[in-house]
């Protein structure tokens, strides 16, 4: 990881990250943003690989910043990074598209591992809204349904450990075409559009444990 965006308008908390980042990265650039709007410039500006989001910004939402993301630069991995653990919060920033769900509150160190689990392509999630998401989808005494079939079960799979379509592929020995049609598939199958809704998706159907 080389360069990585913060917004964050808390300073403590601000320095916080970029410390946990540099600890996880010590070669990794840092742009410090505290304002949706100089998110954005900074966006425009450089190109980043990572970027760990606030929610609660003085001029809007994080949440904007991640729909700039997947408009223009859907290579950034993005995470939450917050004080929220609410439904209210957790499932409009999973559904945006961010990559993880981190809490301010954690230990430096389990933080710092949740960073690194993002490149090994798992997502990144505090414990706490891990079994949040769990207890979220086992509230239902019904085992849950679908009409995948295995192939896209297996597809489902792979990306919602976070791995390409290419990559994903390259596993099951078929050709990107075929994986990016297995995907259009499954997304239409299941009524979701994003990656993370793919990873919900599949945790709830049993295929991926947090």
């Amino acid at each position: 990881m080389n360069s990585a965006l913060i917004l964050e308008d808390n300073p403590e908390a601000m320095c916080w990250m970029r410390q946990r980042l540099q600890r996880v990265f010590p070669d990794v650039s840092i742009a410090e943003t505290i304002s949706v709007e100089q998110a954005k410039r900074a966006l425009k500006d450089s190109s980043f690989e990572l970027a760990l989001i606030d929610l609660h910004l003085p001029d809007g939402s994080g949440i904007e910043i991640q729909k700039e993301i997947n408009r223009s630069y859907p290579d950034i991995i993005s995470i939450v990074v917050t004080i929220y653990d609410d439904d209210a919060h957790l499932f409009p920033a999973l559904q945006s598209g961010v990559k993880g769900y981190l809490l301010k509150d954690m230990p430096s160190g389990q933080f710092e591992e949740r960073l690194r689990m993002i490149t090994r392509g798992e997502p990144a999630l505090s414990p706490a809204i891990a079994r949040k998401i769990l207890k979220y989808f086992g509230q239902s005494k019904t085992p849950p349904s679908h009409d995948l079939t295995q192939r896209e079960q297996e597809v489902l799979t792979l990306i919602a450990k976070g791995l390409t379509a290419q990559e994903a592929a390259d596993m099951l020995e078929i050709s990107a075409h075929t994986a990016k049609d297995y995907i259009k598939t499954i997304y239409r199958k299941l009524n979701i559009s994003s990656r993370s809704e793919a990873a919900l998706e599949a945790i709830r159907l049993g295929l991926v444990q947090t």
